[in-house]
């Protein structure tokens, strides 16, 4: 586990997966990320590249070949090399090796650097295309933040709040957390909701194209809050697994570049909605920041 801070955060990072494993609060003596309770999600923040959340069947076609793919892509199932590290921020690097290309045949490079400022963890994702054709990808953050904080507190007692008032649609979400290419109102000139277990019946609350570029997360019980900005990102998902017989711990807040696949899709990767394409070296940077009070 590799570990950051600064004067007022803690922060860790499992190289499995370059995933954030800890936002430690060291005045506040509190921990705001999920602890990776498998009985409920055995992750905390995965970082989703090449593709965000299910293929249909788990593949995908490509100038005639068919390719398979896990959830959330290939990076979260590797150990990843680090570049650089100082006392406030770290560096990773993944590149595919020889059977990531079996999967997604397209070279490339992420350079993913963790940075903390203050109260302030800084997500940056410099993604490049070492290859010859063009690079088609996805791409999210996915950190879980519990709800509630304290253990004599309900879910019930936080809400969502976003920068703006928005009037906004959310995708349609299929059994299989797929999205349908439908959309219905979500917000009619309003900026936040309650979070309630049963918003979550099919798990994702997928927002389509927010005018805010960052939402907070906020209790009626205490005076913390988490604020996640999401500038320059398509699209906003918050998630929660729907268990039956448990009580919701956490949500995650997902910046989408793109978003998941239409249930049902049959072109090729590089005609879904969305997808972002980068040509022969270039390169494109994407940035989420997680804000905690002071």
């Amino acid at each position: 586990m590799i570990t950051i801070e600064s004067d007022v955060l803690r922060i860790q990072i499992d190289p499995m997966g370059a995933q954030l494993s800890s936002i430690y609060h060291k005045q506040h003596k509190l921990e705001y990320l999920w602890q990776k309770d498998p009985s409920y999600w055995k992750s905390s923040a995965p970082v989703v590249f090449p593709v965000i959340g299910k293929l249909t069947e788990g593949k995908y076609r490509y100038r005639g070949k068919e390719y398979e793919l896990k959830s959330n892509g290939l990076i979260r199932y590797k150990m990843i090399d680090v570049k650089d590290q100082g006392s406030d921020f770290v560096e990773f690097v993944y590149e595919p090796d020889e059977e990531d290309l079996k999967r997604f045949p397209f070279p490339c490079q992420m350079l993913l650097r963790y940075q903390i400022e203050k109260n302030k963890l800084i997500v940056r994702a410099k993604i490049t295309n070492t290859g010859d054709g063009d690079l088609h990808y996805f791409y999210a953050g996915h950190p879980g933040f519990n709800v509630p904080l304290y253990d004599h507190e309900s879910c019930d007692d936080y809400y969502v709040e976003f920068e703006k008032k928005e009037n906004m649609d959310i995708y349609e979400v299929c059994e299989t957390g797929q999205l349908l290419n439908k959309k219905e109102q979500f917000f009619a000139h309003e900026n936040r909701f309650f979070v309630r277990k049963n918003l979550f019946r099919k798990e994702a609350l997928a927002f389509v194209h927010p005018s805010s570029d960052s939402l907070m997360i906020k209790s009626i019980k205490n005076d913390h809050f988490i604020k996640v900005n999401f500038s320059g990102f398509d699209n906003v998902a918050v998630w929660s697994p729907y268990i039956p017989d448990k009580d919701l711990r956490f949500i995650c807040i997902e910046p989408w570049i793109g978003h998941t696949e239409f249930k049902g899709f049959q072109k090729d990767w590089d005609e879904h909605e969305e997808i972002a394409v980068l040509h022969p070296r270039k390169s494109n940077t994407h940035v989420f920041s997680i804000e905690i009070d002071e």
